[in-house]
């Protein structure tokens, strides 16, 4: 990542990035490039994907609904 001052590589104490992970909130640090103030904080992405798994429940007791065919194979069986 460049810095958005000196267009270096951006150099920041990487407490910093320890920081805005741990409390989630955005900080103002001082870059080592070129000692500019700048606001750090976290991007977070999600990715979804199918779970297929045997589970009935998910991680809060909801009831997980299967696919009609993976009905159908279990009552085949």
């Amino acid at each position: 990542m460049n810095c958005p001052y000196c267009n270096k590589e951006l150099e920041i104490d990487p407490i910093v990035f320890s920081n805005v992970a741990i409390y989630q909130k955005p900080v103002l640090a001082v870059t080592r490039c070129c000692s500019h103030g700048v606001i750090v904080g976290a991007v977070i992405t999600y990715r979804v994907t199918e779970y297929t798994g045997t589970a009935t429940e998910d991680d809060w007791g909801n009831p997980i609904k299967r696919k009609k065919s993976e009905d159908t194979k279990r009552t085949n069986t």
